[in-house]
């Protein structure tokens, strides 16, 4: 037997973007993306950091992600384990 809870459902009026608006966002899509590219690219240690993250959470598989998420980017030992990782290139973790 399954509970049954109500079902709110919130009536949102959606308006539609003009074309006008619709390439400004477009815009604005392409212009954040290229700066967050840019950025990414000059911090290889960013891409290195979650990468090892993401290998030590699947080998430890955590209970509590977020605990151990703490736990891991507030290690002292990281910011040497990530130099390493990246050979010291562009590496500023401060």
């Amino acid at each position: 037997q399954q509970l049954r809870l109500p079902v709110r459902r919130a009536r949102l009026r959606m308006e539609r973007l003009t074309g006008a608006q619709q390439a400004q966002l477009n815009k604005a899509k392409t212009r954040l993306r290229i700066e967050n590219e840019e950025y990414l690219r000059q911090h290889p240690e960013i891409q290195t950091l979650v990468s090892l993250f993401m290998k030590e959470v699947l080998h430890v598989q955590p209970d509590d992600v977020q605990a151990f998420a703490s736990e891991y980017f507030t290690d002292p030992r990281r910011r040497e384990e990530v130099m390493a990782a990246v050979g010291g290139v562009g590496f500023q973790m401060d």
